[in-house]
């Protein structure tokens, strides 16, 4: 009886994840049809609506930033494209499209850099992802079983003699793709990001709002997030000026 509520149980769950993705494919197609219709404000509510309900995918957050960017809309264009960014790194016709959307911001910066301890080293090892660290971990200690087990039945002296500098050289590898996954992964969750959405922003000296301004920024502008109270962002600009914005102002990434 028991096996028999569980599958019952299991079947219901099974027909509503499906009904719930049904759902949103329609909805998903509804919005795709008024962004070719031309009516980019309502495709934008539809898009926004599926985010709510939790349809995350790069395509929701590529079609809604080509909704804000036909309706001048920089900050949320840009902020979308960014956010498609993260769930594909690789797609290119995204990356097209920011570069257009960050033509309409007003902000230039003099771009500087100041590098920390993470920063050096995210340079030098950031050419892999740290999910593609991990694999070269999983590959390292599987060719450390195989050169073992060579090693083990091979009674050549020679080769007994390359297949434990094998094992040396993966065992290195290994260690090293492990510390180097641990490392981007570290750095990537210490990275916070966010866009300025609002149409102009007045970066405070200290989080109150009779604080003395230190700059004006414009929507769409990307700041790195140091940290974040009730009601304020503390963030750097991109010439390194620090500062705080309010809260509903910006919108991380």
């Amino acid at each position: 009886m028991k096996k028999v509520l569980l599958y019952i149980m299991l079947l219901l769950c099974v027909n509503y994840t499906f009904a719930v993705n049904q759902q949103a494919l329609k909805d998903f197609d509804s919005a795709n049809k008024l962004y070719a219709d031309q009516q980019f404000a309502a495709a934008a509510e539809k898009y926004e609506q599926l985010l709510t309900d939790d349809y995350i995918s790069e395509a929701v957050y590529y079609n809604l930033g080509n909704c804000y960017y036909k309706l001048r809309n920089v900050g949320l264009s840009i902020y979308n494209y960014e956010k498609a960014l993260q769930l594909n790194p690789n797609n290119e016709k995204v990356r097209t499209n920011l570069k257009f959307a960050e033509k309409m911001r007003l902000d230039t910066f003099e771009p500087k850099t100041k590098l920390s301890t993470q920063h050096i080293i995210h340079n030098a090892i950031g050419f892999f992802t740290y999910n593609q660290w991990a694999v070269s971990a999983v590959v390292g200690s599987f060719m450390i079983l195989l050169s073992f087990v060579a090693f083990y039945f091979i009674s050549n002296s020679t080769l007994k003699r390359i297949f434990f500098l094998g094992i040396l050289f993966f065992v290195v590898v290994t260690v090293l793709s492990l510390i180097a996954a641990f490392t981007e992964k570290k750095y990537h969750e210490n990275e916070r990001y966010g866009i300025i959405v609002h149409e102009t922003v007045a970066v405070k000296k200290e989080p109150r709002i009779t604080s003395k301004n230190e700059k004006i920024v414009h929507e769409g502008t990307k700041v790195f997030v140091l940290e974040t109270t009730a009601k304020w962002h503390k963030v750097t600009l991109p010439d390194l000026t620090e500062g705080y914005i309010e809260k509903q102002s910006m919108k991380e990434l």
